[in-house]
């Protein structure tokens, strides 16, 4: 398994209680072949933090108000034409790629803001997902009303866990990048995992976003994951790893 999320600003910038709790780990692993990356993933809550699964029609903004199980894509490293997948625990997924940061003045492309033929279109056909609840419940009901530190529906709450498997296609994730080519043995994309709680308010990586703030003159972390030079790798081993 991976290390465990942490906040997304990493340990030293993370505000008090903003880490995960130790009964709310994110871990995943990852394989892949000629066609697919594969990622599979755990979702751990305590009793403090609820699964809420609202959405059930495909490419909604399910960070707006579901837990939210990401992973950030680009293969050549290049900013630009980079890939995002959002699911929840009910696998409603939502895909975008990005022309470019949204800081830079970048635009979502996907089947949320455009129809098939149109400039903004973008969706993909030969990724698989599933999802899968281990223990607890999920609540569908939604956070209506919701504030920081006050869970609406109390009694819904407990030790829960939702399982995450995902193959994503290598031909859907270089489309629009100048990797024309499948990854093969050594080859390294940029990438990055996150989960996204209690509408936005609570965000944890795989790796810290810490970026040039050039306002305290410092690296620092930031609460956005739309900073690809801050990602992490995945570089692509052999049959022995």
């Amino acid at each position: 398994w991976s290390a465990p999320f942490d906040d997304i600003r990493g340990a030293a910038d993370a505000p008090v209680g903003a880490r995960p709790a130790p009964g709310c780990q994110t871990r995943f692993k990852m394989l892949w072949d000629d066609e697919f990356l594969y990622v599979a993933a755990l979702l751990e809550y305590d009793a403090d933090m609820p699964v809420i699964a609202t959405f059930t029609q495909r490419n909604s903004p399910i960070f707006h108000e579901d837990s939210d199980f990401e992973v950030f894509l680009d293969p050549d490293s290049s900013c630009h034409n980079y890939k995002e997948l959002e699911l929840n625990a009910l696998n409603t997924v939502w895909n975008l790629m990005l022309d470019k940061p949204y800081a830079d003045g970048g635009s979502e492309h996907s089947g949320r803001v455009a129809a098939l033929g149109q400039p903004r279109f973008y969706d993909v056909t030969r990724q698989r997902t599933a999802t899968r609840l281990v223990r607890g419940r999920i609540s569908t009901a939604g956070p209506a009303g919701w504030v920081a530190g006050q869970e609406q529906n109390p009694e819904q709450n407990g030790p829960a866990a939702w399982a995450v498997e995902l193959a994503l296609s290598h031909t859907e994730t270089i489309f629009g990048t100048v990797a024309h080519a499948p990854p093969r043995v050594g080859s390294a994309w940029r990438i990055n995992f996150s989960r996204v709680e209690r509408r936005g308010g609570v965000n944890w990586s795989w790796a810290a976003q810490r970026a040039w703030d050039a306002s305290v003159r410092r690296f620092g972390g930031m609460v956005d994951m739309h900073r690809p030079e801050a990602w992490g790798y995945v570089v692509f081993g052999g049959v022995g790893g």
